[in-house]
């Protein structure tokens, strides 16, 4: 296989223009909210419809890359993502932005895993580490960079060019796929069953549970919304719990008796939560 080196500069690209989105919004999200006259409640969803729609479609990458081949799933979720920054740049209401945020995250959820999967298989072992090195600048220099771009486009271009900016990087991701990664159109495609009632409950989980803490932060939020929607969380962790036991489940929950894997899930938690809190929070404050 020739082009080892532009082929790790296409998944780069693409990886680090999922994730650069997952923090270049914070800085503009005042400025979002005096532009569409709403309340902090309101225009938080602009971040975190992004979450929950990537959160929900990145448990069905290993599926979508047996149904339809590596190259057909990383290409087709670059141009979703493309396509949603488009629109999310041309929104005219808060509602519209964040459905364009939902469409470009169903994207961006496929991105980073089928390009680091890509990297696994295209590699040979005495050079994967050294490459998945490389992926890995990509994948943290996107949020690392994010607050500042986002910062500086807001400032001199308006918050619509945050979103626009990711339209050219789209193309010549697509553009270099195209010529690059064309390799992986041989890779063989398999019928693999589909976990639907586990994708369904946690789904159903992700939103309620983030949906109820959202409620939670509003003062006008405690009440029986509030308590459904705690209910629903409940109900559908249980029912997920249950479907995970059979055969070839959505998450295979097994990866939990590691504690390595734990504390690495502990530790990227609390570090999320301290990034994001304060990138959120931080704009509003200046």
């Amino acid at each position: 296989m020739q082009h080892k080196s532009l082929i790790l500069l296409t998944l780069m690209l693409g990886t680090s223009m999922a994730t650069i989105d997952s923090s270049i919004v914070s800085v503009s999200l005042p400025v979002i909210q005096k532009k569409f006259d709403t309340n902090l409640h309101s225009v938080e969803w602009v971040t975190t419809a992004y979450m929950v729609s990537f959160s929900l479609f990145i448990p069905l990458t290993n599926w979508l890359k047996n149904r339809i081949g590596y190259f057909n799933l990383f290409i087709s979720s670059v141009i979703i993502f493309t396509i949603g920054s488009l629109l999310c740049s041309t929104a005219q209401s808060l509602p519209m932005l964040i459905a364009a945020r939902v469409l470009q995250a169903s994207g961006g959820g496929a991105i980073s895993p089928t390009s680091l999967a890509i990297l696994s298989d295209s590699f040979p072992k005495e050079e994967r580490g050294t490459a998945i090195g490389w992926w890995g600048i990509g994948n943290v220099m996107g949020p690392a960079i994010g607050p500042t771009l986002g910062g500086i486009l807001t400032h001199y271009f308006g918050w619509e060019s945050i979103f626009f900016v990711n339209i050219p990087i789209g193309i010549a991701t697509i553009l270099l796929s195209l010529k690059y990664l064309t390799y992986l159109k041989k890779q063989p495609k398999e019928k693999e069953h589909f976990d639907t009632n586990g994708f369904l409950w946690f789904g159903i989980f992700i939103v309620a549970i983030q949906y109820s803490i959202n409620l939670f932060s509003d003062p006008k939020g405690i009440g029986w919304i509030l308590v459904f929607g705690l209910i629903a969380s409940v109900v559908s962790f249980i029912l997920y719990l249950k479907s995970a036991k059979k055969p070839d489940p959505l998450i295979d929950l097994s990866v939990f008796k590691s504690k390595v894997f734990i504390s690495a899930a502990i530790i990227t938690i609390i570090r999320s939560l301290a990034l994001y809190g304060g990138l959120f929070f931080l704009p509003f404050l200046l």
